[in-house]
C-alpha cells in the first residue's frame, strides 16, 4: 500500500491531486497582477511537491511568466523561514512566494514580518495542506483531504492483509489506484483579486457559492419582510383610529 507516492504496477497506490489545483493557484496569482515568482520546497524530495512545482511551472508558463527555480528546503517552519530571509534579501525580491507546504509558509510569513513587510501588501504567501493554523494565519493554500486518503488507505491495506482468508487457491484482487481531488482556498495572504469579489479568511471556493446562495435568498426575503412591515404599520394605524373615534368629549379632557 503506497500513500502519496507515485503508482506502481504490482501495489495499490492512493494520493492526492497535485498538478491541476498547482496550476490553478499559479494562474489566479498571475491574475492578482503577479509577475515576480518564488517556490520554496524541494521537488527532489516527495513526489508530492514534485507534482506541485511541474503544475505550478506549467500555469506560469502558458501565461508567459517566468519559472524560478525552486529555494530547496526541508519542510518545516523553521526551514521556510531562513529560505525566505535569503529571498527577501535579493536586490529584486519576489511579489510572491509559492510554498511547498503550509508549515514552510508560515515561516516565510513570519520572515517577511519580522523584516518589516506586511503580508499581502509587500509579499504575497501561499501555502498546501489547509492545517489549522493556515486558517488562523489567513493562509491561502490547497486544501488536501487528509481524512479521507487515510481512511482509504487503511480500509485498502485491511482488504489485502485479509483478502483470500485461509483460501490460498483464491486470485488476488486487482491492484487499485486513485487520485483524491484538492481545492483551492483563497484567503487573504494573497491579496484581494483586482477582478473583484471579497476574501474569506474561512471559506473556500465552495463557501463562497454557499455564501452568495444565502445572500440570494435574503434578497429574495426581503420583499416579503417589507410587506409584513407595511401590514403590521397599517394595521396600528387604524387601531388609532379606531380608539380617536371612540373617546367622548370627557375622554379628551
Amino acid at each position: 500500500m503506497l500513500v502519496a507516492r507515485d503508482p506502481v504496477s504490482s501495489v495499490d497506490t492512493i494520493r492526492t491531486d497535485n498538478e491541476r489545483s498547482a496550476r490553478e493557484l499559479a494562474e489566479h496569482l498571475v491574475a492578482h497582477g503577479h509577475r515576480r515568482f518564488a517556490f520554496v520546497g524541494d521537488p527532489d524530495d516527495s513526489p508530492d511537491v514534485a507534482g506541485r512545482y511541474a503544475g505550478f511551472a506549467a500555469g506560469l508558463r502558458a501565461v508567459g511568466v517566468a519559472v524560478p527555480a525552486p529555494v530547496r528546503c526541508a519542510f518545516d517552519i523553521e526551514a521556510g523561514r531562513a529560505a525566505a530571509g535569503a529571498l527577501l534579501r535579493r536586490r529584486t525580491r519576489p511579489q510572491v512566494v509559492v510554498c511547498a507546504n503550509d508549515e514552510v509558509a508560515l515561516g516565510v510569513h513570519t520572515a517577511a514580518t519580522d523584516a518589516g513587510l506586511t503580508v499581502p501588501d509587500d509579499l504575497a504567501v501561499t501555502g498546501w495542506d489547509d492545517v489549522m493554523a493556515a486558517r488562523f494565519a489567513g493562509l491561502t493554500t490547497v486544501r488536501q483531504p487528509m481524512r479521507e486518503l487515510g481512511a482509504t488507505a487503511a480500509h485498502w491495506l485491511h482488504d489485502r492483509i485479509t483478502e483470500g482468508g485461509s483460501d490460498r487457491s483464491r486470485p488476488r484482487a486487482a491492484v487499485r489506484s486513485q487520485v483524491l481531488p484538492t481545492q483551492l482556498t483563497v484567503r487573504r495572504s494573497c491579496g484581494t483579486h483586482p477582478l473583484g469579489g471579497r476574501q474569506d479568511d474561512n471559506a473556500s471556493a465552495v463557501g463562497h457559492r454557499r455564501g452568495a446562495r444565502r445572500g440570494l435568498g435574503a434578497r429574495r426575503l426581503r420583499p416579503r419582510l417589507r410587506r409584513r412591515r407595511r401590514r403590521r404599520a397599517a394595521g396600528f394605524r387604524g387601531q388609532g383610529k379606531r380608539r380617536d373615534h371612540g373617546m367622548g368629549d370627557g375622554d379628551r379632557g
